[in-house]
This record gives C-alpha cells, sequence and structure tokens, in this order.
C-alpha cells in the first residue's frame, strides 16, 4: 500500500553501497523509516532527500522498513546559517527522533517542529536558547509529560521567585530549605515558563533544569548533539 505525507528527515544511516536508511517525522504517519534506494549512487534521477527540509514523500512496502518512491521537496529552512544554529538543528532532530514513537502522528508536534526550524533561521543566536527551551517544554507536553512550572508540588502554592527548588518525577517542584542542594531558582522557572529571560543565570539554570528532565524521558539514550552546543 503507497502512502503519501508532509515530512522532514530527521536522520541519515547509510546502508549497503548506494543507499541510506531516512528516519522521518511526517504529518500523517508520525515518525518512519524509510528505505531510500540509490541515494549516494551520484546518478541523475536518484532521490536525494536532505535534513532541514521539508518534502512531500511517497513509500511502499511490506516490511517494516518501507521503502521511499518519491520526495518533492516544498521548503528549505536555512539553519546552516551559522555552526550555533546548526547544531540546535540537529539537537531537535535527535529529541523528535528518540522521544516519539514510531507510526503515532500529531499534528502539533509536527507544526511545532516546523515553526521551531523558521524561528532558528531567522533569529540571531543570542535567541536560540529560549528557542530551544520552548522546544522541550512544548514537545514534552505534547507527549503527556507537561511540567507545571509555576506551582509547587502541593498543587496549591504558587513558585515563589526568590525561592529554590528540586524536582520529583512524581510530584513536582518542591522547595529547599537551608544548605541542602538545589537545581532551579523559582524566578528562572518563570522565566522558562513565560519565554523571557532577565540574565545569564536564568539562561544557564534553564539550559540545566531541562537537561535534568529531558534525561530522564530520555532513559539512557545518549543526545550527541548536545555535546557541540544545546
Amino acid at each position: 500500500m503507497r502512502e503519501t505525507s508532509a515530512g522532514f528527515v530527521l536522520h541519515r544511516q547509510d546502508y549497503r553501497e548506494t543507499s541510506r536508511i531516512l528516519r522521518c517525522y511526517t504529518r500523517e504517519h508520525g515518525r518512519v523509516d524509510l528505505l531510500c534506494k540509490g541515494c549516494r549512487s551520484g546518478r541523475k534521477n536518484s532521490l536525494v532527500v536532505e535534513p532541514f527540509r521539508i518534502y512531500e514523500m511517497s513509500w511502499s512496502g511490506r516490511s517494516e522498513l518501507k521503502t521511499l518512491s518519491q520526495a518533492e521537496e516544498m521548503a528549505v529552512f536555512p539553519v546552516s546559517r551559522s555552526s550555533e544554529c546548526l547544531y540546535c538543528g540537529f539537537y531537535i532532530n535527535e529529541l523528535l527522533s528518540n522521544l516519539t514513537r514510531s507510526g503515532e502522528a500529531d499534528d502539533q508536534i509536527f507544526d511545532l517542529y516546523k515553526d521551531t526550524l523558521s524561528q532558528l533561521s531567522a533569529n540571531s543566536d543570542e535567541d536560540i536558547q529560549p528557542i530551544l527551551r520552548r522546544f522541550e517544554l512544548s514537545l514534552l507536553q505534547c507527549l503527556g509529560y507537561g511540567i507545571a512550572l509555576d506551582i509547587e508540588q502541593d498543587g496549591i502554592t504558587p513558585v515563589q521567585p526568590d525561592a529554590r527548588y528540586g524536582f520529583h518525577f512524581d510530584q513536582g517542584l518542591y522547595r529547599i530549605n537551608g544548605n541542602e542542594k538545589y537545581l532551579v531558582h523559582g524566578d528562572t522557572l518563570l522565566a522558562l515558563q513565560q519565554g523571557r529571560y532577565t540574565n545569564d543565570r536564568q539562561v544557564s539554570e534553564a539550559r540545566t533544569f531541562m537537561r535534568h528532565i529531558i534525561r530522564y524521558y530520555l532513559s539512557g539514550v545518549t543526545i550527541h548533539s548536545r555535546k557541540l552546543f544545546a
């Protein structure tokens, strides 16, 4: 049966002499792995598919690994305009590749990814960290792992800007007293929720906090691009 959908390439892996296995995220079918035959052959009519471009894709096959038959480029997102922006593009690709499940479509995730690529392509390098934090939070929300950043674990007490907090995955944010080790300040949590940061400490703490959260849901999977920038 032939399937068709708009989609992006998240990851490419060389396969045999001239082919590649593509991990893609599509609007209609979610994450799919596709065999792109002959794409490394250099032949004139061979399919060429690249990351950070949206394609109208067609594929078919009876096995779990389907075969890509057509990929018509619809739009290009120039995230390679800077090395920082490119590394961040690889980072969100890895998150999408490892946190989503095969065959589970989600329009919100598809549009979130597309919008984030557009923002990375258009904004200055100074704006990249807030863009990444928005993507991380929104992706977790779409996957059912949303975090209440403005309420303590009792579900009633508002997060206080001048307080310090730790985080339990089954309970939420709890206030740190005395000299106990803490994870994040309250003002950083509120800045993270609003997407607006007033100082470098908030930017740094928000990154550390989200790394802590995402590491848990990755269940041991290493995100290689994170070592470069994110």
